[in-house]
């Protein structure tokens, strides 16, 4: 028999749309919360759960590698999970999908297509002389990717969310290949510099998938919030409307602040 595994990222308590054994939330940044809701803590066993403000849902798949043996296994972002319909939580993907779509595939993920390159949407989180750095230490630690990280920082397309799902085999190699890369990135972090290693991942996704020529199913994904997940849901899988949202998010969100800023 095979075993699967989802394992949920959350960093509170919500409400749960799947009660079978294929999802399990994990409480992220587990290392200063007190009640778990019943969840997977980051915290326990080997972790890296105090970190969690620059890595954010990367502490729950550090924690995934290094304490899970599930023969197929991923991570969904924030509450987010793999579905045939962005509108109905009875459509969240089962077993039986996982086992096909893995059958003829070697990851399930979720493509994302941004206004600007992938580099571009890296400098709305860090500046311009950290995200050349970023990418000379990348060159230090992974030069055989180097390549393909220049293409996929000029492309508009990506793995979004950090959310996937894959054999263990390729599971491990992945987790390896990330973390090996961003310990070393973390060290040059000056400040909290909150999420930014979890922003680096969402390219690097698909920097390893690409350059090892490694096949995917694509999948909706399916936003679990009651106050908000029919817009979430709409921004998160129509390109269309990604692109009108971001685009008037990064124009004019910045220039919002500032001015308020300046009222204070």
């Amino acid at each position: 028999m095979v075993n699967v595994k989802i394992y949920v990222a959350t960093h509170k308590k919500y409400d749960k749309i799947k009660s079978d054994e294929l999802f399990a939330p994990i409480l992220v940044g587990a290392y200063k919360s007190e009640d778990d809701f019943g969840y997977l803590r980051d915290d326990v066993g080997d972790n890296i759960s105090d970190r969690n403000i620059q890595y954010s849902e990367l502490t729950g798949l550090y924690w995934v590698w290094k304490h899970a043996s599930e023969d197929l296994l991923g991570l969904c972002h924030y509450r987010r999970y793999f579905s045939k319909s962005i509108f109905k939580s009875t459509q969240i993907i089962d077993k039986t999908d996982v086992l096909n779509a893995l059958e003829n595939h070697d990851f399930i993920v979720h493509e994302r297509i941004y206004p600007i390159s992938n580099g571009d949407w890296l400098k709305f989180f860090v500046d311009e002389s950290f995200l050349e750095k970023s990418k000379q230490i990348f060159n230090q630690v992974h030069p055989e990717y180097f390549e393909t990280l220049e293409h996929v920082y000029n492309s508009k397309k990506t793995y979004g969310y950090s959310c996937f799902i894959t054999n263990k085999k390729l599971f491990d190699e992945y987790c390896e290949w990330l973390f090996s890369y961003l310990t070393v990135l973390e060290k040059e972090l000056e400040g909290d510099r909150i999420r930014i290693l979890g922003y680096y991942a969402e390219v690097l996704l698909s920097i390893f998938i690409i350059h090892n020529s490694l096949s995917v199913k694509k999948c909706p994904l399916y936003y679990v919030e009651s106050k908000n997940n029919f817009v979430a849901n709409c921004i998160d899988n129509s390109h269309i409307l990604a692109k009108i949202f971001h685009t008037l998010q990064w124009k004019y969100v910045p220039k919002i602040r500032a001015k308020l800023r300046k009222k204070k």
